[in-house]
């Protein structure tokens, strides 16, 4: 009599997800000097702000705080985080190979049955081993839909991120300059700032006024794709609830300690018919915010 020996069942750790098409490479260095670019042009603006106040009673700056940290607050609201979603899309992966690998020891030990018990209750224990792993493999087949699902919307989120880097260097960059022109001009102590702006007017910093507005109106700009975003994020996720169809598939599995002579209740035709490789998820080619981003850049040319 052979004795089956079960599959192997690796299920490592999904790795994180990387890139999948070029970024701009000037932009991490951009991100990577992002807050101290905005540290400095905030010092700046508190400068102007407060010795403007003290010589003609006004602020004529917000400042940039809350756009400090640029992937929390402007980057990923308009993208989403693509590494994560493709580590999902790996997760998704390594589970239906998992599942799909232990419907398959199920199968192959419905093939040693016959060795080992004979007539009706043989014959039931091979029927209910192998519907439980048609059952698995069903399973596997719709988590696997996840994996392509998710790389999907990655795809998606990847390509947006993209187009708000690209517009984001060209607003880095702009800020550079601005840093540049602060340390030039605030080398003067704050009451000397301050005397200077009483006796010759503001326009001795109307340049960095209008390079600052300049740069929060390309970030403004920016994020009114938000909305644009959100509506293909909102259908990407009704398409995602495709998925739940894994939880009825998952009912129908009963507990392994039954009766083996039993009919263990499973819908043969979900499995292999209704399913097929899993439910069609398309997330479609995401939104268009060229428009929005080529706004931004020409608020900085």
């Amino acid at each position: 009599m052979s004795v089956t020996t079960p599959a192997p069942l690796e299920l490592d750790a999904p790795a994180a997800g990387g890139k999948k098409i070029r970024h701009n490479q000037d932009f991490q260095a951009i991100a990577e000097g992002w807050n101290s670019t905005v540290s400095a042009i905030n010092d700046g603006v508190g400068w102007i702000n407060e010795a403007c106040d003290w010589a003609f009673g006004s602020r004529p700056l917000p400042d940039l705080a809350e756009y400090a940290d640029l992937e929390g607050m402007i980057v990923y609201p308009l993208s989403g985080d693509y590494t994560k979603m493709r580590g999902n899309a790996k997760a998704c992966e390594t589970l239906a190979t998992g599942v799909q690998q232990w419907g398959g020891s199920f199968g192959r030990l419905a093939l040693d049955v016959p060795d080992a018990v004979t007539g009706d209750i043989g014959t039931a224990m091979m029927a209910h081993l192998k519907l439980y792993d048609l059952a698995l493999q069903g399973v596997g087949r719709v988590v696997n839909t996840g994996k392509v699902a998710f790389n999907q919307v990655a795809t998606v989120s990847e390509r947006l991120a993209v187009v708000v880097e690209n517009a984001l260097v060209k607003v880095g960059q702009e800020l550079l300059k601005v840093v540049g022109k602060i340390r030039a001009k605030f080398s003067l102590v704050r009451v000397s700032l301050c005397y200077v702006l009483l006796t010759k007017g503001i326009g001795i910093v109307t340049d960095i006024v209008d390079d600052i507005r300049a740069c929060i109106d390309a970030i403004t700009r920016l994020v009114e794709a938000k909305d644009k975003v959100t509506r293909w994020a909102e259908q990407a996720r009704g398409q995602m609830e495709k998925l739940g169809e894994l939880v009825d598939m998952i009912a129908q599995i009963p507990d392994a300690g039954g009766q083996v002579i039993q009919h263990p209740g499973i819908d043969e035709r979900t499995f292999e018919q209704d399913l097929g490789q899993g439910p069609a998820i398309s997330v479609g080619d995401g939104p268009d915010i060229s428009d929005e981003a080529g706004a931004a850049e020409r608020e900085v040319r």
